[in-house]
């Protein structure tokens, strides 16, 4: 059964130690989904969010730095980007294709984190 990821957050009541966001691109329904996405992960759990720096989907860049400044950040939460070049043709035109998965680690409770890559986690 497909659902979308409001609905699949909706009726959710367990907790993971990985949630993979790779769903809607534009900006707000990437950063909710972030959030909720968020909400679920165990402590010491990894939250992943595909498609960050590609340049065909813009909002997924806008959705990791909000998520980024107002909820890990804050949180001091250990974050970093992870990136693969693939060199394909794309739309017509030749290029090193960039794929990024920006990633967070929940802290565990009572523990302190550092960012991995910069002081706000996530550069880019």
């Amino acid at each position: 059964m497909r659902e979308t990821s409001a609905d699949f957050f909706r009726r959710n009541s367990e907790t993971f130690d990985v949630v993979i966001i790779d769903g809607d691109h534009r900006a707000d329904p990437a950063y909710l989904d972030l959030i909720a996405g968020w909400k679920i992960v165990k402590p010491g759990g990894l939250l992943l969010m595909d498609d960050f720096a590609n340049p065909d989907h813009p909002g997924v860049h806008v959705a990791v730095k909000r998520f980024e400044l107002e909820i890990a950040q804050p949180e001091g939460v250990r974050a970093g980007v992870r990136y693969a070049f693939f060199d394909a043709v794309h739309a017509k035109r030749r290029l090193p294709y960039p794929l990024g998965v920006a990633y967070w680690i929940k802290p565990e409770s009572g523990s302190g984190a550092v960012a991995e890559q910069g002081a706000g986690g996530v550069n880019s």
